[in-house]
């Protein structure tokens, strides 16, 4: 609440979530690694620069006049809740997240699951990647939608990638005059991943603009 309170821009704030404890199985560890890595840091990022592209619906506070303005929750498609985020952001509102509240949530208890829920995630955002991008929406509000932009596209050629993956690496292990195709690899991973690094270490160290009494 003081997060509506002092800025009236905000309209949606998130809380910093992890998998149910204790963990069971390796997905459990794995999806705690990608939700503090993957989602977590640079979620904080996108809020210092509002880029966010999504808040989930699993632990939301959210401005009741702002859901409002864009008639609620969308239904019938995948990724509503990059839906919702992106709607509000286009009416001038933000989102912010608070790293100070922690909620736990269910994950896939198998592979099967995993690939079922991932799958789903995928659609949604090439559903949202097309239907916020401004050549579709025109370029409307804040910045909200580079990020989901860049996903969307990310998802679109990621098979393509994984398959230059296989061929760099297939190159580097088996034959001997290029070994350092791998060193090239991981060099260029660093590079490409370089950026968001810098930008996640820049955020996670700002001071919290909102005080909340215990």
């Amino acid at each position: 609440i003081p997060w509506f309170q002092a800025d009236p821009r905000i309209s949606l704030v998130g809380a910093f979530m992890m998998p149910k404890m204790p963990f069971h199985t390796w997905i459990d560890r794995m999806r705690s690694l990608e939700l503090a890595a993957g989602f977590g840091l640079p979620r904080l990022a996108y809020a210092v620069v509002d880029m966010q592209p999504c808040v989930p619906g699993n632990y939301t506070a959210v401005r009741r006049t702002a859901a409002l303005e864009i008639g609620g929750w969308p239904e019938g498609m995948l990724g509503e809740d990059i839906d919702f985020t992106c709607g509000i952001a286009r009416l001038g509102y933000r989102a912010v997240y608070d790293r100070r509240v922690w909620a736990y949530e269910d994950v896939p208890e198998s592979a099967a699951q995993l690939r079922l829920q991932r799958r789903r995630w995928s659609q949604g955002s090439i559903y949202n990647f097309a239907r916020f991008v401004p050549a579709a929406c025109g370029s409307a509000g804040p910045r909200f939608w580079f990020a989901e932009f860049f996903k969307g596209a990310r998802r679109l050629v990621q098979p393509m990638q994984f398959a230059a993956y296989l061929f760099a690496i297939q190159a580097a292990l088996f034959d001997p005059g290029v070994r350092a195709n791998i060193w090239h690899l991981l060099a260029f991973f660093i590079l490409a991943k370089l950026p968001m690094l810098v930008i996640v270490f820049c955020s996670v160290h700002q001071p919290a603009r909102i005080g909340i009494g215990a």
